[in-house]
């Protein structure tokens, strides 16, 4: 799940009831959270788990009923953040699971060479360059990953079943805790999801579990509004350029991700 989602998103509010249903991608916690109350359209491949636990907490703080609805991807950050709710609606071919984290490092020492680049780090201990992508990793700093991959991976566990307790197959779920993709009906037989269907279904069950009125077999009455990017979230914001920035300077700039 990317921190910042450069467009437009959707959010349905209803003038009968106070229920707010937001459509479309994660982004920004901060111009998400206010918006965030009860059905949610999930959209995300996964991202940063600082960003991923930002949306997530104050979701799971609402004291309203909450409903999450997968369409085409909710998968490891998004599907974390879905577990805060208390039914989750997804398209039978939505694309879910990927429970797992990972961090990736790329060792360009052998094309740095070839091409007569030399790098050197000056640092204060042994480990403060650890995933410089100028030489290549050691078993003691691999291991200092993956003792904390396996840490951050511990809490999204712990979510999980903390999220969906009573409602999940526990053998299936240890069976898919390898990190792979879902369908949207897999995800339904491991208790994953509450139910496959459509955002239709998904905001009936919103104003169901709100007690909103509204006839049988059509829609409940929402209202449609707009929200565009700040000037901050563009491509070429201040932000942005704050991370061209850290990306470009001597820190390693890496960062762990749900996906």
């Amino acid at each position: 799940m990317d921190e910042r989602y450069t467009q437009s998103r959707d959010i349905y509010l209803s003038p009968d009831a106070d229920i707010t249903c937001y459509i479309g991608n994660y982004t920004d916690p901060g111009i998400t959270i206010s918006k965030f109350n009860d059905a949610s359209s999930d959209e995300s491949p996964g991202g940063s788990v600082v960003a991923t636990r930002e949306i997530y907490l104050p979701l799971k703080n609402l004291s309203k009923p909450k409903v999450a609805y997968f369409r085409e991807v909710a998968a490891s950050g998004g599907y974390y953040i879905a577990t805060a709710t208390d039914y989750i609606v997804s398209d039978p071919d939505a694309i879910t699971g990927s429970i797992g984290v990972v961090a990736t490092f790329a060792d360009m020492s052998g094309l740095l060479e070839k091409i007569g680049v030399n790098a050197t780090a000056i640092t204060s201990g042994k480990h403060k360059d650890i995933g410089s992508p100028t030489r290549p990793m050691d078993a003691e700093e691999e291991k200092i990953i993956k003792d904390i991959i396996n840490e951050v991976f511990g809490e999204f566990k712990q979510t999980v079943l903390e999220g969906r307790k009573g409602k999940l197959d526990i053998e299936k779920f240890e069976g898919v805790l390898d990190g792979r993709m879902l369908s949207g009906r897999q995800a339904k037989e491991i208790g994953l999801v509450d139910s496959v269907g459509t955002k239709k279904d998904a905001l009936r069950k919103a104003a169901d579990l709100a007690g909103l009125k509204y006839e049988k077999g059509k829609e409940p009455t929402m209202c449609k509004i707009k929200v565009s990017p700040t000037e901050s979230e563009s491509l070429f914001g201040v932000d942005m350029l704050a991370q061209l920035f850290r990306m470009n300077s001597g820190d390693s700039g890496w960062k762990l991700k749900m996906q």
